[in-house]
């Protein structure tokens, strides 16, 4: 059998499977890889996944790999097999990664209560190998996420606000349940503006997801889109469904003038019932941002055809025709930004996984590669940039081995346009 960590598979390098004798591994060619696919399925099926590593280069690859799946709050388990010299050497090269991150000895601390939604590192003594596989860790309960204690000031914002937002992510989307976040929302007169990280869970959760909304008169607004930028920009309460609000939400959401609301970071909703003053007083700002989201996408619309007779081919016309021919079922992977913005403008309510951490770059195959073993009737497609490409060229090979209904669509700009967004905001240049 598989040796699984709640019931999700272990992704291991090559090395790392014959080492342990782990033969229903799934192997992949090095540590940086099988880190990636091990985020990927726990993103899209919400089962926390593992990686198992062997030898000191091997683990290193995993853990810089982990910083996206650490950044994000996905629940992914890092099995890091290393001679016991070396042990302490990767501890500090983990803990580097965060002082926060959970890192532990198999036998020190293998009792060690895991905590099952952020990356959780077992480093392993060569040595203790074979007594450690067959005591793998076992399934416990969802801890229970009691509802918050909002201050008084917070409370009075919920009553008075005129242009409220909700925001919602993977991670909270695990612990609120579906129905009470639209509720929440329809209560407070607030659009969803969805994170990121929430395009990528499972998708079948996602269409029930959008279908009740729809059907509730919730309004949803896709992650980096044009009404969700201005959404955050005219907002004068958000309510930060996710608390931590990282990088990829408007690059820094404290750190830009342009952004004046009140915000209220939890990982939980209030309790049901609690006072949200008078809705019909919030429903201009909710058939503003309605009308104009319908708005933007015909203008999209618009662009793409009219760029269709421009003499080269262009980025408007090209996202748009190969987002309109996928079939229904396709799980969309963007990475690069210059990628990323096109892939945003013509998605909207639709699966999309898409790395938000600038800090990793180069894992949209490895990612392909574990979404479709874990949603084997969809497709996959790809838009990637050049310089995102660069980094994965190796993989192309293992993944033609694999057979598997991937397809890669090329943004090839020449531009780096992820150094150049975060120096334009930075710099003004």
């Amino acid at each position: 059998m598989i040796f699984d960590v709640f019931n999700a598979p272990i992704f291991a390098t090559r090395t790392a499977a014959s080492i342990a004798k782990v033969r229903e591994a799934i192997q992949l060619p090095s540590g940086r890889w099988a880190a990636h696919a091990a985020d990927a399925y726990t993103r899209t099926t919400g089962w926390p996944a593992t990686v198992m590593t062997f030898g000191v280069d091997e683990a290193l690859e995993a853990l810089s790999a982990l910083a996206t799946a650490y950044g994000d709050r996905i629940p992914v388990f890092a099995w890091l097999i290393v001679e016991g010299m070396y042990i302490d050497d990767v501890a500090r090269s983990a803990r580097a990664l965060s002082h926060s991150l959970t890192v532990i000895r198999y036998k020190e601390a293998f009792e060690h209560s895991a905590d099952p939604h952020g990356v959780h590192i077992v480093l392993i003594d060569e040595s203790d190998l074979l007594e450690f596989l067959p005591r793998h860790f076992q399934a416990s309960q969802k801890p229970k996420l009691d509802y918050p204690e909002l201050t008084a000031e917070e409370q009075k914002a919920l009553r008075t606000c005129k242009r409220p937002l909700l925001t919602l992510g993977w991670w909270t989307f695990q612990h609120n349940a579906p129905d009470e976040v639209l509720a929440f929302a329809s209560g407070l007169g607030a659009p969803i503006a969805l994170l990121p990280t929430f395009h990528g869970i499972r998708p079948d959760l996602f269409e029930d997801f959008s279908r009740e909304a729809e059907r509730t008169g919730v309004l949803l607004l896709p992650a980096a889109s044009i009404i969700w930028t201005e959404a955050f920009i005219g907002a004068d309460l958000i309510y930060a469904l996710g608390g931590e609000l990282n990088e990829g939400t408007l690059y820094g959401l404290h750190d830009f003038p342009w952004v004046k609301a009140k915000v209220i970071e939890q990982y939980k909703l209030p309790f049901p019932g609690i006072d949200t003053g008078d809705r019909s007083r919030r429903e201009r700002w909710l058939q503003r941002i309605r009308k104009r989201k319908a708005d933007l996408r015909q203008i999209l619309v618009e662009t793409a055809v009219k760029s269709r007779t421009n003499p080269t081919l262009d980025p408007a016309y090209t996202a748009h025709a190969i987002t309109s021919a996928a079939p229904d079922n396709t799980l969309f992977i963007g990475e690069g930004n210059g990628t990323g913005m096109w892939l945003w403008s013509y998605i909207q309510e639709q699966c999309v996984l898409y790395p938000d951490r600038m800090a990793t770059i180069g894992l949209s195959l490895a990612w392909a590669f574990a979404a479709t073993r874990a949603h084997r009737t969809r497709p996959c497609w790809i838009l990637c940039g050049d310089g995102s490409l660069g980094y994965q060229f190796e993989l192309f090979q293992f993944l033609a081995e694999q057979k598997q209904n991937i397809v890669v669509f090329l943004f090839h700009n020449g531009t780096w346009d992820s150094i150049r967004l975060e120096q334009t905001f930075l710099f003004a240049q």
